[in-house]
Protein backbone atom coordinates (compact mmCIF):
# COMPACT_ATOMS: atom_id res chain seq x y z
CA UNK A 1 0.00 0.00 0.00
CA UNK A 2 1.50 3.37 -1.00
CA UNK A 3 1.55 6.67 0.83
CA UNK A 4 -1.34 8.97 -0.11
CA UNK A 5 -0.03 12.08 -1.82
CA UNK A 6 -1.06 14.74 -4.31
CA UNK A 7 1.28 14.91 -7.30
CA UNK A 8 0.12 18.36 -8.37
CA UNK A 9 0.81 19.83 -4.92
CA UNK A 10 4.23 18.19 -4.73
CA UNK A 11 5.16 19.58 -8.14
CA UNK A 12 4.00 23.02 -7.03
CA UNK A 13 6.11 22.81 -3.86
CA UNK A 14 9.26 21.79 -5.71
CA UNK A 15 8.69 24.34 -8.50
CA UNK A 16 8.50 27.30 -6.15
CA UNK A 17 10.71 26.21 -3.24
CA UNK A 18 13.47 24.45 -5.19
CA UNK A 19 13.58 26.01 -8.67
CA UNK A 20 16.27 25.61 -11.32
CA UNK A 21 17.11 22.01 -10.48
CA UNK A 22 18.31 22.75 -6.95
CA UNK A 23 18.82 19.58 -4.95
CA UNK A 24 16.82 18.90 -1.79
CA UNK A 25 16.50 16.11 0.73
CA UNK A 26 13.20 14.38 1.54
CA UNK A 27 12.72 12.34 4.69
CA UNK A 28 10.08 9.80 5.60
CA UNK A 29 9.53 9.43 9.32
CA UNK A 30 7.55 6.57 10.82
CA UNK A 31 7.24 5.57 14.46
CA UNK A 32 9.43 2.55 13.80
CA UNK A 33 11.76 3.59 10.97
CA UNK A 34 12.90 6.44 8.77
CA UNK A 35 14.23 6.88 5.26
CA UNK A 36 15.81 9.69 3.25
CA UNK A 37 16.66 10.59 -0.33
CA UNK A 38 18.28 13.52 -2.14
CA UNK A 39 16.52 14.61 -5.33
CA UNK A 40 16.88 17.16 -8.10
CA UNK A 41 13.39 16.92 -9.61
CA UNK A 42 9.77 16.41 -8.64
CA UNK A 43 9.41 13.61 -11.20
CA UNK A 44 12.07 11.42 -9.60
CA UNK A 45 10.73 12.12 -6.13
CA UNK A 46 7.17 11.20 -7.13
CA UNK A 47 8.38 8.00 -8.76
CA UNK A 48 10.00 7.00 -5.47
CA UNK A 49 6.91 7.94 -3.47
CA UNK A 50 4.89 5.52 -5.59
CA UNK A 51 7.01 2.60 -4.32
CA UNK A 52 4.83 0.12 -2.44
CA UNK A 53 7.43 -0.67 0.20
CA UNK A 54 7.03 2.76 1.82
CA UNK A 55 4.84 2.78 4.92
CA UNK A 56 1.43 4.50 4.56
CA UNK A 57 1.86 5.79 8.13
CA UNK A 58 4.96 7.85 7.39
CA UNK A 59 5.13 11.64 7.53
CA UNK A 60 7.11 13.24 4.71
CA UNK A 61 9.38 16.27 5.11
CA UNK A 62 11.82 18.22 2.94
CA UNK A 63 14.76 20.55 3.42
CA UNK A 64 14.21 24.18 2.45
CA UNK A 65 17.63 25.75 1.98
CA UNK A 66 20.36 25.44 -0.62
CA UNK A 67 22.57 22.34 -0.31
CA UNK A 68 26.18 21.71 -1.21
CA UNK A 69 26.06 20.00 -4.65
CA UNK A 70 28.35 17.28 -3.27
CA UNK A 71 25.39 15.96 -1.24
CA UNK A 72 24.02 14.61 -4.52
CA UNK A 73 26.93 12.15 -4.64
CA UNK A 74 25.76 10.30 -1.53
CA UNK A 75 24.26 6.85 -1.85
CA UNK A 76 20.69 8.08 -1.42
CA UNK A 77 20.82 10.06 -4.68
CA UNK A 78 17.37 9.96 -6.32
CA UNK A 79 16.24 7.10 -4.10
CA UNK A 80 15.01 6.49 -0.58
CA UNK A 81 17.21 4.46 1.73
CA UNK A 82 15.99 3.32 5.14
CA UNK A 83 18.03 4.40 8.16
CA UNK A 84 20.14 6.56 5.86
CA UNK A 85 23.23 8.07 7.47
CA UNK A 86 24.39 10.72 7.13
CA UNK A 87 21.42 12.85 6.23
CA UNK A 88 21.74 16.54 5.47
CA UNK A 89 23.12 18.59 8.39
CA UNK A 90 23.70 22.30 8.95
CA UNK A 91 27.23 21.87 7.60
CA UNK A 92 25.79 20.79 4.23
CA UNK A 93 23.77 23.98 3.72
CA UNK A 94 25.36 26.72 1.63
CA UNK A 95 22.87 29.48 2.48
CA UNK A 96 19.38 30.41 3.60
CA UNK A 97 16.80 30.53 0.80
CA UNK A 98 13.71 30.71 3.00
CA UNK A 99 12.62 32.12 6.34
CA UNK A 100 10.28 29.46 7.71
CA UNK A 101 7.49 30.69 10.02
CA UNK A 102 5.51 27.83 11.54
CA UNK A 103 2.23 28.76 13.27
CA UNK A 104 1.19 25.65 15.18
CA UNK A 105 -1.79 25.19 17.53
CA UNK A 106 -0.88 24.23 21.09
CA UNK A 107 -2.28 20.78 21.79
CA UNK A 108 -1.26 17.49 23.45
CA UNK A 109 1.78 15.94 21.74
CA UNK A 110 1.04 13.19 19.26
CA UNK A 111 -2.34 14.59 18.21
CA UNK A 112 -3.65 16.34 15.12
CA UNK A 113 -5.32 19.73 15.24
CA UNK A 114 -9.06 20.20 15.37
CA UNK A 115 -10.83 22.17 12.65
CA UNK A 116 -11.14 25.12 15.03
CA UNK A 117 -7.43 25.03 15.91
CA UNK A 118 -6.45 24.96 12.24
CA UNK A 119 -8.67 27.98 11.59
CA UNK A 120 -7.09 29.81 14.54
CA UNK A 121 -3.62 29.15 13.12
CA UNK A 122 -4.75 30.66 9.82
CA UNK A 123 -6.02 33.76 11.62
CA UNK A 124 -2.74 34.16 13.54
CA UNK A 125 -0.72 33.67 10.35
CA UNK A 126 -2.84 36.37 8.70
CA UNK A 127 -2.03 38.76 11.55
CA UNK A 128 1.69 38.01 11.17
CA UNK A 129 1.47 38.52 7.42
CA UNK A 130 -0.32 41.87 7.83
CA UNK A 131 2.15 43.00 10.48
CA UNK A 132 5.14 42.22 8.27
CA UNK A 133 3.44 43.64 5.17
CA UNK A 134 2.90 46.93 6.98
CA UNK A 135 6.61 46.99 7.81
CA UNK A 136 7.49 46.74 4.11
CA UNK A 137 8.01 42.99 3.76
CA UNK A 138 7.22 41.38 0.38
CA UNK A 139 4.57 38.70 -0.11
CA UNK A 140 5.25 35.20 1.28
CA UNK A 141 4.27 31.74 0.14
CA UNK A 142 1.45 30.49 2.37
CA UNK A 143 0.92 26.83 3.13
CA UNK A 144 -1.29 24.52 5.18
CA UNK A 145 0.85 21.93 6.97
CA UNK A 146 -2.18 19.80 7.78
CA UNK A 147 -2.12 20.87 11.41
CA UNK A 148 -1.06 24.51 11.22
CA UNK A 149 -0.08 27.31 8.87
CA UNK A 150 3.27 28.13 7.32
CA UNK A 151 4.57 31.42 5.95
CA UNK A 152 7.67 31.12 3.77
CA UNK A 153 9.56 34.32 2.99
CA UNK A 154 12.27 34.33 0.35
CA UNK A 155 15.65 35.44 1.72
CA UNK A 156 19.28 35.35 0.64
CA UNK A 157 21.50 34.87 3.66
CA UNK A 158 24.77 33.13 4.33
CA UNK A 159 24.74 30.35 6.90
CA UNK A 160 26.62 32.50 9.39
CA UNK A 161 23.47 34.64 9.77
CA UNK A 162 21.80 31.93 11.83
CA UNK A 163 21.55 34.26 14.84
CA UNK A 164 19.69 36.83 12.75
CA UNK A 165 17.14 34.22 11.63
CA UNK A 166 16.77 32.96 15.19
CA UNK A 167 16.20 36.49 16.48
CA UNK A 168 13.52 37.21 13.85
CA UNK A 169 11.61 34.13 15.00
CA UNK A 170 12.03 35.19 18.63
CA UNK A 171 10.40 38.54 17.85
CA UNK A 172 7.45 36.89 16.11
CA UNK A 173 7.06 34.45 18.98
CA UNK A 174 7.18 37.32 21.47
CA UNK A 175 4.50 39.25 19.61
CA UNK A 176 2.12 36.53 18.46
CA UNK A 177 2.57 33.47 20.69
CA UNK A 178 -0.38 33.10 23.09
CA UNK A 179 -2.24 30.52 25.15
CA UNK A 180 -3.55 28.73 22.04
CA UNK A 181 -0.91 29.27 19.35
CA UNK A 182 2.83 28.63 19.13
CA UNK A 183 5.17 30.48 16.78
CA UNK A 184 7.95 27.92 16.52
CA UNK A 185 11.32 29.41 17.47
CA UNK A 186 13.21 26.22 16.51
CA UNK A 187 12.98 26.60 12.72
CA UNK A 188 16.08 28.79 12.46
CA UNK A 189 18.79 26.20 11.80
CA UNK A 190 19.94 25.98 8.16
CA UNK A 191 19.03 22.31 7.60
CA UNK A 192 15.56 22.64 9.12
CA UNK A 193 12.95 20.43 7.44
CA UNK A 194 9.31 21.27 6.84
CA UNK A 195 6.29 19.37 5.56
CA UNK A 196 6.49 18.22 1.96
CA UNK A 197 3.33 19.88 0.72
CA UNK A 198 1.11 17.41 -1.10
CA UNK A 199 1.55 14.69 1.55
CA UNK A 200 -0.63 13.81 4.52
CA UNK A 201 0.09 15.05 8.04
CA UNK A 202 -0.28 12.04 10.34
CA UNK A 203 -0.14 12.71 14.07
CA UNK A 204 -1.96 10.47 16.49
CA UNK A 205 -5.19 8.69 15.66
CA UNK A 206 -7.13 9.69 12.56
CA UNK A 207 -10.43 10.69 14.18
CA UNK A 208 -13.41 12.75 13.12
CA UNK A 209 -12.44 15.50 15.56
CA UNK A 210 -8.70 15.37 14.81
CA UNK A 211 -8.35 14.02 11.27
CA UNK A 212 -5.22 13.45 9.22
CA UNK A 213 -5.15 16.11 6.49
CA UNK A 214 -3.40 16.71 3.20
CA UNK A 215 -0.85 19.53 3.31
CA UNK A 216 -0.87 22.09 0.52
CA UNK A 217 0.35 25.48 -0.68
CA UNK A 218 -2.58 27.90 -0.75
CA UNK A 219 -0.85 31.15 -1.71
CA UNK A 220 1.95 32.00 -4.10
CA UNK A 221 2.65 35.67 -4.91
CA UNK A 222 2.76 36.75 -8.55
CA UNK A 223 6.38 37.71 -7.96
CA UNK A 224 8.49 36.14 -5.24
CA UNK A 225 10.76 38.86 -3.85
CA UNK A 226 13.52 38.56 -1.26
CA UNK A 227 13.20 40.19 2.16
CA UNK A 228 15.95 42.85 2.38
CA UNK A 229 18.34 42.26 5.25
CA UNK A 230 17.65 45.70 6.69
CA UNK A 231 13.97 44.72 7.19
CA UNK A 232 15.07 41.56 9.00
CA UNK A 233 17.35 43.60 11.24
CA UNK A 234 14.63 46.20 11.89
CA UNK A 235 12.41 43.42 13.21
CA UNK A 236 15.19 42.12 15.47
CA UNK A 237 15.50 45.62 16.91
CA UNK A 238 12.10 45.08 18.55
CA UNK A 239 13.56 42.59 21.02
CA UNK A 240 13.75 43.79 24.65
CA UNK A 241 16.82 45.87 25.44
CA UNK A 242 18.66 46.62 28.63
CA UNK A 243 18.52 50.28 29.61
CA UNK A 244 21.53 51.69 31.37
CA UNK A 245 21.13 52.37 35.09
CA UNK A 246 20.57 56.05 35.68
CA UNK A 247 21.67 57.18 39.11
CA UNK A 248 20.32 60.69 38.59
CA UNK A 249 16.73 59.49 38.60
CA UNK A 250 17.01 56.39 40.72
CA UNK A 251 16.26 54.03 37.85
CA UNK A 252 17.95 50.63 37.85
CA UNK A 253 16.48 48.38 35.11
CA UNK A 254 17.69 45.23 36.86
CA UNK A 255 15.65 46.05 39.94
CA UNK A 256 12.77 47.79 38.22
CA UNK A 257 9.45 46.35 39.47
CA UNK A 258 7.48 46.51 36.23
CA UNK A 259 4.33 44.98 37.67
CA UNK A 260 4.28 47.59 40.45
CA UNK A 261 4.82 50.33 37.85
CA UNK A 262 1.92 48.99 35.75
CA UNK A 263 -0.31 48.92 38.81
CA UNK A 264 0.73 52.40 39.95
CA UNK A 265 -0.21 53.89 36.57
CA UNK A 266 -3.47 51.93 36.32
CA UNK A 267 -2.57 50.38 33.00
CA UNK A 268 -5.29 47.97 31.93
CA UNK A 269 -3.90 44.49 31.27
CA UNK A 270 -5.98 41.97 29.35
CA UNK A 271 -3.69 39.02 29.91
CA UNK A 272 -0.40 38.24 31.67
CA UNK A 273 1.61 35.31 30.32
CA UNK A 274 5.16 33.97 30.41
CA UNK A 275 7.60 34.37 27.53
CA UNK A 276 11.02 32.67 27.35
CA UNK A 277 11.42 32.76 31.11
CA UNK A 278 10.19 36.35 31.33
CA UNK A 279 6.75 37.96 31.40
CA UNK A 280 4.44 39.42 28.77
CA UNK A 281 1.60 41.80 29.58
CA UNK A 282 -0.98 42.00 26.78
CA UNK A 283 -2.71 45.35 27.20
CA UNK A 284 -6.37 46.20 26.84
CA UNK A 285 -5.41 48.88 24.31
CA UNK A 286 -2.49 50.92 23.03
CA UNK A 287 -2.25 54.27 24.84
CA UNK A 288 -1.15 56.03 21.66
CA UNK A 289 -4.33 54.91 19.87
CA UNK A 290 -7.15 53.36 21.96
CA UNK A 291 -8.61 51.84 18.78
CA UNK A 292 -5.67 49.42 18.78
CA UNK A 293 -7.49 47.14 21.20
CA UNK A 294 -7.43 43.63 19.74
CA UNK A 295 -4.46 42.28 21.65
CA UNK A 296 -2.38 44.71 19.61
CA UNK A 297 -0.15 46.13 22.35
CA UNK A 298 2.09 44.39 24.85
CA UNK A 299 4.94 44.95 27.30
CA UNK A 300 7.60 42.28 27.63
CA UNK A 301 10.24 41.91 30.32
CA UNK A 302 12.93 39.24 30.14
CA UNK A 303 14.12 37.38 33.21
CA UNK A 304 17.25 39.57 33.35
CA UNK A 305 15.29 42.83 33.35
CA UNK A 306 15.25 43.87 29.68
CA UNK A 307 11.98 45.58 28.69
CA UNK A 308 10.23 46.41 25.44
CA UNK A 309 6.86 47.75 24.34
CA UNK A 310 5.30 47.04 20.95
CA UNK A 311 2.05 47.74 19.15
CA UNK A 312 1.34 45.77 15.96
CA UNK A 313 0.08 48.78 14.01
CA UNK A 314 2.37 50.55 11.59
CA UNK A 315 1.35 53.95 12.96
CA UNK A 316 2.94 52.92 16.28
CA UNK A 317 6.13 51.51 14.79
CA UNK A 318 8.18 54.27 16.43
CA UNK A 319 6.66 53.72 19.87
CA UNK A 320 8.88 51.64 22.13
CA UNK A 321 9.41 51.23 25.86
CA UNK A 322 10.94 54.66 26.35
CA UNK A 323 7.99 56.40 24.60
CA UNK A 324 5.53 54.20 26.46
CA UNK A 325 7.03 55.02 29.85
CA UNK A 326 7.13 58.72 29.07
CA UNK A 327 3.45 58.63 28.15
CA UNK A 328 2.60 57.71 31.74
CA UNK A 329 5.63 59.22 33.47
CA UNK A 330 6.70 62.37 31.56
CA UNK A 331 9.66 63.09 33.86
CA UNK A 332 10.93 59.50 33.96
CA UNK A 333 14.25 60.35 32.36
CA UNK A 334 14.72 63.82 33.79
CA UNK A 335 17.39 64.47 36.41
CA UNK A 336 15.80 64.73 39.81
CA UNK A 337 16.91 67.05 42.54
CA UNK A 338 18.77 65.12 45.17
CA UNK A 339 18.80 66.60 48.64
CA UNK A 340 22.35 66.80 50.04
CA UNK A 341 23.07 64.61 52.99
CA UNK A 342 23.07 66.37 56.35
CA UNK A 343 26.37 65.89 58.25
CA UNK A 344 26.05 63.97 61.51
CA UNK A 345 27.33 66.88 63.59
CA UNK A 346 24.41 69.02 62.37
CA UNK A 347 21.79 66.55 63.43
CA UNK A 348 19.94 67.40 66.63
CA UNK A 349 17.80 65.28 68.81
Amino acid sequence: MSIAFNEEEIRKAITFLHPDGDIFEVRLVDGKWNAAGVFDSADTLIEQLRSDWLSPEANVYMTLNGLNPACFDRKHKNQFIKSMSPTVSDNDVIGYDWLFIDVDPKRPSGTSSTKEQLQQSQMTAKRIYEFLRDRGWPEPIGANSGNGTHLLYKVQLTVDREKLVESVLQVLNMLFDDESMDIDMRTFNPSRICKLYGTVARKGANTEKRPHRMSSIFRVPDKIEKVPIDLLQALVDLLPRQEKPQAYNGYNPGGFDLQAWIDAHHIEVRERTTWSGGTKWILDHCPFNPQHNHKDAAIVQTNDGKICYNCFHNSCADKHWREFRLFYEPDAYQPREIQPAVPNYMLTR
